[in-house]
C-alpha cells in the first residue's frame, strides 16, 4: 500500500496601501504558501502612478 502525504496550501491576497488607514490601495499581490517551507508569489500589480518606486521589494519583504 502506498503512503500519500498531503500538504495544505493557503491562498493569500495582499492589498498594498500607502497610508496608515489603508484608504488608497496602490497594489495587489497574490501568494500561495504552506506556511512552512515554500511560497509562490504569482501576481503583483502596482498602479502605474506608483511603479518604479520599490513597492515590489516591499511586497517580497512582507511575504518573507
Amino acid at each position: 500500500m502506498s503512503r500519500v502525504n498531503y500538504i495544505k496550501l493557503h491562498y493569500i491576497t495582499l492589498h498594498i496601501s500607502l497610508d496608515s488607514l489603508g484608504e488608497k490601495q496602490v497594489g495587489l499581490s497574490r501568494v500561495i504558501t504552506d506556511f512552512s517551507i515554500m511560497y509562490w508569489l504569482y501576481d503583483v500589480f502596482i498602479d502605474e502612478e506608483y511603479q518604479g518606486k520599490g513597492l515590489v521589494l516591499c511586497v517580497i519583504r512582507a511575504i518573507e
